[in-house]
């Protein structure tokens, strides 16, 4: 991740879904409900493979 993308707390992955969760040792369906759960509790932000932390100073 660039300074840039540290600061902003933002990082945009070059892995798609299918390829971020076999990554993880993870189920694509696991990997994407939790990343929705995530999302609901407002950790993250995510649109297609960039993903940005909301509360990066809880983390």
């Amino acid at each position: 991740m660039t300074q840039l993308a540290q600061k902003q707390n933002t990082a945009t992955s070059p892995l798609g879904r299918v390829d971020l969760a076999d990554f993880l040792g993870a189920d694509r369906r696991t990997l994407t409900r939790e990343l929705k759960r995530m999302q609901k509790v407002n950790l993250i932000q995510f649109s297609k493979s960039t993903y940005t932390l909301e509360n990066a100073n809880i983390m």
